[in-house]
């Protein structure tokens, strides 16, 4: 289902936007950086060149068969930092963040934000970004494409319960596909296990679906309710924290949960620092076990 027609049942706005259809844009608004702080190079110019390619590639490929029409792009930036380099091949780090906007605000939530250290790619001053499905062809585009579609389904999944389940599949496709290639990331048996190998293993795991189910709670029918009932909204997004501090207890890998707290950690500070004080300290008592790592800021913020 196209995400402007969910969408449209109840959210005025965006129904209002999806009547121009006269233009069709591709699904993402990146932007990307390309940042070099170690290498000393007179004539940067091939990192340039590489940001805006990689820029048009995100930006000018159809990723799915939905119309989106230029205010449903997704936004989401690109931080390419390159560390090293020997002739055509390069040692970077990637960070992929994407965000949606909240219904009635002027808001945006953030959906995915990782930091990607093991990035090594080829590339070649004005060569063309390849890429083709169930292929492996270029590390740096295989990479892309990956969090492509990462990016995707958690955009998806956020609109609809498992919306997202079809882009997540894909994903796991091209880690399928890269079994050919050299570079790290692509393994289950790396000693790294926060890797992209693992981040959609764990995301496919039957065992996660309650988290995925209470991703589209938090969004769909919190924050996109609040608007409309804010106490309703609040009651929900309690709910789906709930479910999430039960997954950290239980056998499924804590990866993911870790992504998406250190995304939401100060968004949810400011969510239930207005609230009253039953739903901030029923909030925090959630979160201190949801989110172990932050437990000290929520304990000092939502008491």
């Amino acid at each position: 289902m196209r995400r402007i027609t969910f969408i449209a049942c109840t959210m005025t706005i965006i129904l209002m936007l999806g009547c121009f259809k006269t233009t069709q844009a591709q699904e993402f608004n990146a932007t990307v950086s390309v940042l070099t702080p170690t290498i000393q190079l007179t004539n940067k110019d091939i990192f340039k060149n590489l940001e805006i390619q990689v820029k048009e590639f995100m930006n000018n490929k159809h990723w799915t068969t939905d119309n989106f029409s230029a205010a449903e792009r997704i936004e989401c930036s690109i931080q390419i930092t390159i560390n090293s380099y020997s002739g055509n091949d390069y040692t970077a780090n990637i960070q992929v963040v994407s965000s949606r906007p909240v219904y009635g605000t002027n808001y945006n939530t953030t959906l995915f934000n990782f930091l990607d250290k093991n990035f090594i790619f080829n590339y070649k001053q004005f060569q063309a970004l390849d890429y083709q499905e169930n292929t492996y062809i270029s590390e740096l585009t295989s990479v892309l494409a990956y969090y492509s579609y990462i990016m995707l389904g958690f955009d998806y999944d956020s609109f609809s319960k498992y919306g997202g389940q079809n882009f997540f599949q894909k994903a796991q496709n091209i880690v399928n596909s890269a079994t050919s290639s050299t570079g790290p990331g692509w393994s289950g048996m790396e000693k790294d296990d926060h890797n992209r190998y693992y981040l959609i293993n764990n995301i496919l795991d039957e065992r996660f679906k309650p988290f995925r189910e209470a991703f589209y709670n938090y969004h769909r029918l919190g924050l996109d309710y609040m608007a409309e009932d804010n106490e309703k909204g609040l009651n929900k997004i309690i709910e789906s924290l709930a479910t999430m501090a039960e997954m950290r207890n239980s056998s499924v890998s804590n990866f993911v949960l870790s992504l998406y707290f250190s995304a939401k950690s100060i968004e949810l500070i400011d969510l239930f620092s207005s609230a009253s004080s039953d739903k901030r300290e029923k909030a925090r008592d959630i979160l201190v076990v949801a989110d172990p790592l932050n437990a000290e800021k929520y304990n000092e913020k939502l008491k």
